[in-house]
């Protein structure tokens, strides 16, 4: 029951819990000016100042750095013979020129500075393969790339996905990848 005093005070005037002193648009534009770490833009924030854009990671991020033994020691035991076998296959069909080491919290093989070929672990243990030329789009006018056997899904011209349920169809394509790498590599050479 509500007390005579507090039914005849204006809604306007109470306070509910949700309501700690100020709209919710002020205390957002406030946490925004507050967690900022200067990347701005040119408009105009709380207090004056630039409104500035904060980047979260979504999970823990290592160092560049890390080496791929380090990362390793994280990764599921489960998972570990068929990354082991995907990681040799690739090793073996680019060439000595190919880098090993860690991007995007993932084993990554570049060459010559760029990035060539990641691998991704999913959650449910299945292993996926990108083919790619680089962190930054590139203009794709002029680029072909032929995969005769089919492999890949390419969402881009130069973009391709190669996904492997459990290590028995990764041993059953191991040839076909094989190949498919080299050729990617030669291509990019």
């Amino acid at each position: 029951l509500l007390s005579a005093q507090t039914r005849q005070m204006p809604t306007s005037r109470m306070k509910s819990r949700s309501d700690k002193g100020g709209s919710r648009t002020k205390r957002r534009r406030m946490r925004r000016a507050l967690a900022s770490d200067g990347a701005s833009d040119n408009r105009q924030g709380w207090e004056g100042g630039p409104i500035t854009r904060r980047r979260a990671p979504c999970y823990p991020r290592r160092m560049a750095g890390d080496s791929v033994e380090s990362w390793l020691a994280t990764v599921d035991p489960a998972q570990r013979p068929a990354l082991d076998r995907l990681r040799a296959i690739i090793r073996a069909a680019a060439g000595a020129d190919v880098t090993e080491g860690i991007k995007w919290n993932s084993p990554n093989f570049a060459q010559g500075g760029e990035d060539r070929v990641t691998l991704n672990l999913c959650p449910k243990g299945s292993l996926r393969l990108i083919l790619h030329r680089g962190a930054k789009v590139k203009d794709t006018a002029g680029f072909a790339f032929d995969d005769p056997a089919g492999l890949a899904r390419w969402p881009t011209p130069d973009r391709g996905i190669v996904s492997f349920r459990d290590a028995g169809e990764l041993e059953a394509k191991a040839a076909a990848l094989a190949d498919l790498v080299h050729r990617w590599i030669a291509a990019l050479r």
